[in-house]
Parts: structure tokens; C-alpha cells; sequence
């Protein structure tokens, strides 16, 4: 009789977004260094900005491409302390060229405490490579970013 004064519930497939948009790649990277475990090892995968190396470091291009088409960039990996600096590359030749802001997807490879040392602090001894490249959109279901382009699914 009073239909009116039941609450209405949404349906699991209602229109609300799966996704949470980010305005900006360093708002998203912000975002991941609060959620991000401070642990990294042998293939872990972490969220990473790419940076300018020629800001950084004075390089020549601010993401080099080697004459074989891999490229060799500056990543900042999130972390609950904001972050910290190591050197990477694209797995695949010819991929779709990277540039600073990018957010993307790092796996741990190999420690290199040569390079930590010079770097300064111990974590940037870590080096690896560049899986995919992420878009500042958060799954509300399982709190993983937007693939957009995953280098897998691309010929090496």
C-alpha cells in the first residue's frame, strides 16, 4: 500500500563506475605509493611514473630508444615514502614510444647493488622491466589500474 516509503536497492549491475578515475598519472601514482607494500623482490610487480631523464640526469632524451627499438628509461616505483628512483626498459622493440608521466608497470628482476650505491639508496639497485602501460583508472572491484597497453600482447 505505502510502496513509496521502501528503500530502493541498486542492482550489481546498475550503471555506477567500475573504474575510479584519476584527474592525472601523478595523481594515480600518489595514490598507489599510499597503497603500496614497501617490499620489492624478485618478480614483483609495482607501479611506476616515468620520468625525464634529461631533467634528472642531463641525458639526451628523456626516454632513450636504442637502435633496436627497446627503450631505456627512468622510473620512480611507488612507495609509501613517495618513491624511489631505478633504471628500466620495454621488454619488446617498436613498442609505442614512452614518455615522462607515463604510468606504467614494473617487475623486479634483478638487484645490482652497483647501481644502488651510486644511486644513493639501496631499493634503486632493483632493475627490471616495463610489462605494461597503465591508465590513471582504479578498479573499484579489485584495486588494480586500467591496462591499456600490455607488452605481452605485443611481437617481440
Amino acid at each position: 500500500m505505502f510502496g513509496f516509503l521502501k528503500p530502493k536497492r541498486l542492482s550489481p549491475s546498475s550503471d555506477l563506475p567500475r573504474y575510479l578515475p584519476f584527474k592525472t598519472t601523478e595523481g594515480a601514482f600518489e595514490y598507489a605509493c599510499k597503497l603500496h607494500s614497501d617490499e620489492v623482490k624478485k618478480g614483483s610487480g609495482h607501479v611506476a611514473l616515468v620520468l625525464d631523464s634529461r631533467a634528472l640526469f642531463g641525458a639526451q632524451d628523456a626516454v632513450k630508444i636504442q637502435d633496436d627499438g627497446i627503450q631505456i628509461v627512468t622510473l620512480k616505483i611507488a612507495n609509501s615514502d613517495g618513491g624511489f628512483i631505478v633504471p628500466s626498459r620495454t621488454p619488446v622493440k617498436n613498442a609505442p614510444p614512452l614518455k615522462p608521466g607515463d604510468l606504467v608497470l614494473w617487475v623486479a628482476g634483478k638487484y645490482l647493488p652497483d647501481i644502488a650505491t651510486s644511486m644513493n639508496d639501496k631499493r634503486s639497485g632493483w632493475v627490471g622491466l616495463i610489462y605494461a602501460v597503465l591508465s590513471p583508472e582504479m578498479s573499484i572491484d579489485t584495486g588494480a589500474f586500467r591496462i591499456s597497453l600490455d607488452y605481452r600482447d605485443l611481437p617481440s
